[in-house]
């Protein structure tokens, strides 16, 4: 899951009056996107939040020279249903990602397997408000 609307974001740090907008324990979030785990428009609770990484192993060194692409986030649990999910900390860190993946494929650095295994990993994040 992702979190990149930027006037929620300012009025989450303005209701609670603290400095930041991240995701907090008690936040009410809403599923953007429809996969195997969440369906649009789902309402959820967050009851528990710790910072995490996903790692997508075995990835060409073209794109990554350590062979893994890492992302910053969260892994979150809801207490409606239990389920967990991860919240990057900047979607436009996937974006920027992404947009690499296919410069290196349009390039012939990458072939098409290759890029699509990468983005289908960087599609699976769902999105929050």
């Amino acid at each position: 899951m992702t979190s990149d609307n930027k006037t929620l974001k300012r009025l989450r740090g303005k209701v609670r009056q603290v400095d930041h907008d991240r995701l907090a324990v008690g936040d009410l979030v809403i599923s953007k996107k429809t996969d195997e785990k969440y369906k649009n428009g789902e309402q959820f609770t967050i009851c528990q939040i710790e910072p995490d990484q996903l790692v997508l192993d075995d990835v060409p060194v073209r794109v990554s020279g350590n062979g893994k692409l890492i992302i910053s986030g969260y892994t979150v649990n809801f207490a409606e249903t239990g389920k967990t999910a991860f919240v990057v900390e900047e979607q436009r860190v996937v974006k920027r990602h992404s947009q690499n993946i296919l410069n290196c494929h349009a390039d012939g650095q990458l072939t098409h397997a290759e890029a699509s295994r990468i983005l289908d990993c960087l599609d699976q994040i769902n999105g929050i408000p």
